[in-house]
């Protein structure tokens, strides 16, 4: 949350941020635990964004769930 008020106060500033923020590739993710059998698989970007803004991964697969259902 504070990302997304960061970015409505001062877009300029959060994408400052964003620019520097490090990146990490699947290597660097990559757990020793396989996912649960039927658990989304996201992509590079999608991680990406999770991991640069805080975001709770449980909650952006649940709306990211509601956008494919159109809701």
């Amino acid at each position: 949350e504070w990302g997304l008020s960061m970015h409505k106060a001062d877009p300029a500033k959060f994408a400052e941020f964003i620019g520097k923020a490090p990146v990490l590739t699947s290597a660097q993710r990559a757990t020793t635990t396989p996912p649960d059998k039927g658990s989304p698989v996201l992509d590079d970007n999608q991680e990406a964004v999770i991991a640069a803004m805080g975001l709770d991964r449980e909650a952006y697969l649940k709306t990211l769930a509601a956008d494919e259902k159109g809701a």
